[in-house]
C-alpha cells in the first residue's frame, strides 16, 4: 500500500492559517505541514528573520507564506496579524497557537518577571491571538479552527518549571472555555499535550 502524502490525506487548499513561534522547531514543523496539506500561512514570530527564512522555504515548495514579526504578549500584534491573514490570503481559518518558552528555575529562585514572562507569552498570548482570530472568524461567519499548544506537564507537573506548569494548566482551562464559548460559532478549540 503506497503511503499517503499529506496532501492526499488534509485538503486545506484556500484556507488561510496562522502559527504562533513558527520560524522554529515545533512551530516551522507545523507551518510546513499546514503547507503541505495546501493551506497559506502567516508565521507569526517574535524573531522576523528566522521567521522570514522560513516562509521563503515554503514559497520555494511552492506554498504560500508571509512572515510577520509578532509579540504574543502583544493585543495589537495579535490584531495585526489576524488581518494581515485576511489581507494576504481572504480567510482565517485556522490558528495554531505554538508560542511559548520553557525556562527553567526552581520555584524559590522563580523572580516575578519571569513569572509574568512566562504567563504572558504562554498563556496571555494564547487569549489574545485566539480572540483575535475568532474575532475575524465570526465576521466571516465561515467558523475555523484554533489550535493550542499546552503540554502534559499542565497535568504531570515536573520539577523546577512551575510557572511554566501554570501556564499550560492554564492554556488547558483557557482551551476549553473558548471551545464551549464559541462553538455556536462554528469555531472548533482543541489542545495538544506534547
Amino acid at each position: 500500500m503506497a503511503k499517503k502524502t499529506i496532501a492526499q490525506l488534509f485538503d486545506l487548499s484556500g484556507k488561510g492559517a496562522i502559527v504562533t513561534g513558527g520560524a522554529m522547531g515545533i512551530g516551522r514543523a507545523i507551518v510546513s505541514r499546514l503547507s503541505e496539506a495546501g493551506a497559506a500561512v502567516v508565521i507569526a514570530d517574535i524573531d522576523l528573520d528566522a521567521a522570514t527564512k522560513t516562509a521563503q522555504r515554503i514559497k520555494e515548495k511552492g506554498g504560500k507564506a508571509e512572515a510577520v514579526r509578532a509579540d504574543t504578549r502583544s493585543l495589537a500584534d495579535a490584531r495585526k496579524v489576524a488581518e494581515t491573514t485576511v489581507q494576504s490570503f481572504g480567510s482565517l481559518d485556522i490558528l495554531v497557537n505554538n508560542a511559548g518558552i520553557y525556562p527553567i528555575s526552581k520555584a524559590l529562585e522563580t523572580t516575578e518577571e519571569l513569572w509574568d514572562r512566562t504567563l504572558d507569552i504562554n498563556l496571555k498570548g494564547t487569549f489574545l491571538f485566539s480572540q483575535a482570530a475568532a474575532r475575524e472568524m465570526t465576521k466571516a461567519k465561515r467558523g475555523g479552527r484554533i489550535i493550542n499548544m499546552a503540554s502534559i506537564d499542565a497535568v504531570h507537573p515536573m520539577g523546577e518549571v512551575s510557572h511554566y506548569n501554570a501556564s499550560k494548566g492554564g492554556v488547558l482551562s483557557l482551551t476549553k472555555a473558548l471551545a464551549l464559548e464559541w462553538a455556536p460559532h462554528g469555531i472548533i478549540v482543541n489542545a495538544v499535550a506534547p
